[in-house]
């Protein structure tokens, strides 16, 4: 399973639960940290929100009030196929060739340089993180540009949308033709290659008192 992580605050009363074995691919996961009132706390995480929520942290700052974490992946890991532990991957690069690979060629602890099923796992799979499930076979992101996801409030489900090469952010098919439409020198990236298939969140891995919709 191929799993890729977030990091948001730690909610009391969260028991650790028993490691699940799971097959396929694995989305994110968020370590969760207490909450700050430092308003610089906040400035961290504006790359990693839409641009209406940084308008909105923005104006939370100027009236220094408590900070809201981070909902964009901060880790993306590996499950082996053989012994069922968690590898950390290091780049998203590396992690897009697994999950777009991974069903003829299945990820083992192996993989990674130096690493063995005798070695301890990297991660559990339990609600001290937020994980989120990713669909096994999806495309690499075309060269250039960049895909990002952002858990949304409530934790409801993610968002997907792309960067591209000169910083323009897209959220459909249909801009993103007509980027590659208005700048030839990116006419080879193919439009089958962006793909907004979100990764599906973990229920059991949700904070507790989240307002859900």
């Amino acid at each position: 399973m191929v799993c890729h992580t977030l990091t948001m605050p730690a909610q009391p009363g969260i028991k650790k639960k028993k490691k699940k074995k799971r097959q396929g691919l694995c989305g994110c996961c968020c370590h969760r940290k207490e909450k700050k009132k430092d308003p610089l706390y906040q400035l961290s995480f504006t790359g990693n929100m839409d641009e209406d929520e940084q308008t909105q942290e923005s104006t939370t700052n100027n009236k220094k009030k408590p900070a809201t974490p981070g909902r964009s992946i901060d880790i993306y890991a590996a499950q082996c196929e053989k012994c069922f532990k968690w590898r950390k991957i290091d780049t998203q690069e590396d992690y897009e060739e697994i999950r777009s690979r991974v069903q003829e060629d299945p990820f083992a602890c192996e993989k990674n340089e130096g690493m063995s099923c005798r070695d301890a796992g990297d991660l559990d799979y339990d609600s001290t993180r937020t994980w989120v499930i990713d669909k096994p076979g999806l495309p690499r992101t075309p060269r250039g540009f960049k895909r990002t996801l952002v858990l949304r409030k409530d934790y409801s489900k993610m968002d997907a949308y792309y960067i591209s090469p000169t910083g323009k952010k897209m959220r459909t098919r249909n801009e993103i033709a007509a980027f590659i439409h208005a700048n030839q020198d990116y006419k080879d990236a193919l439009l089958g290659d962006f793909n907004f298939t979100v990764p599906k969140v973990m229920e059991d891995t949700v904070p507790c008192g989240i307002s859900r919709k």
